[in-house]
């Protein structure tokens, strides 16, 4: 029983340091381009509506 608390308690500690990890990941910000097409793509896609290809054809050419 003790051993099966053990490997619960480092499956817990693992996971934390994981989260830890991404939490780091996350927090450094990519670079990016604010005018570049990807940005606009993504900008469009963001919106309520969305967009569809054609939109997206049609803006970024």
């Amino acid at each position: 029983m003790e051993a099966a608390l053990v490997a619960t308690e480092a499956q817990w500690v693992a996971e934390k340091a994981e989260a830890d990890l991404q939490q780091v990941a996350s927090d450094h910000k990519p670079r990016s381009r604010e005018n570049s097409k990807q940005a606009t793509v993504i900008a469009m896609l963001k919106r309520p509506e969305g967009a569809t290809i054609a939109q997206i054809c049609a803006l970024t050419g």
